[in-house]
C-alpha cells in the first residue's frame, strides 16, 4: 500500500493516496508514513486555499497536517494565510504564533504575522 500510494502520488491522484497511507498507519504508524500523508494534506489544503474553492477544507487539511508532523512550520503558515483569508484573524495569529515556535528565523513568518496584526488593526 505504501509504494502503491507512492505512485498515486506520481500520478496527483492524491485521495487514493491519502487512503492507502492510512491503512499503511493503521498497520505500522511510522514518522515516514506520518510525514507523506501530511505533505499530501498540505498540498490538497494548498489547492483548496489558493483557488479559494472551500477555505474551511483548506484549514481542515492544515491542521490534520499538523497534528502528522507537527514540526513543519509552512503548515502552520498556510494554516493561518487560509484563516486570514476567511477574516478569522484571531485563529490566524495562534497558527502563526505556532509557525514561529517550530522556525524561529524565518522571516516570511514574521512577514506573515505583520500583514495579520496589519489587517487586524484595520477593523
Amino acid at each position: 500500500y505504501d509504494m502503491r500510494a507512492d505512485l498515486y502520488t506520481e500520478l496527483e491522484q492524491l485521495e487514493p493516496a491519502m487512503k492507502d497511507l492510512r491503512y499503511v498507519m493503521l498497520r505500522n504508524d511510522s514518522l515516514a508514513t506520518r510525514r507523506k500523508l501530511a505533505k499530501l494534506l498540505f498540498i490538497k489544503g494548498k489547492y483548496h486555499s489558493t483557488r479559494r474553492s472551500d477555505g474551511q477544507l483548506a484549514i481542515d487539511c492544515f491542521e490534520e497536517a499538523c497534528s502528522f508532523d507537527p514540526r513543519c512550520a509552512d503548515y502552520y503558515v498556510f494554516c493561518a494565510l487560509t484563516y486570514m483569508q476567511l477574516g478569522e484573524l484571531k485563529k490566524a495569529i495562534q497558527s502563526v504564533s505556532q509557525a514561529l515556535k517550530k522556525a524561529e528565523k524565518k522571516a516570511e513568518i514574521f512577514i506573515v504575522r505583520a500583514r495579520i496584526f496589519c489587517q487586524l488593526n484595520q477593523k
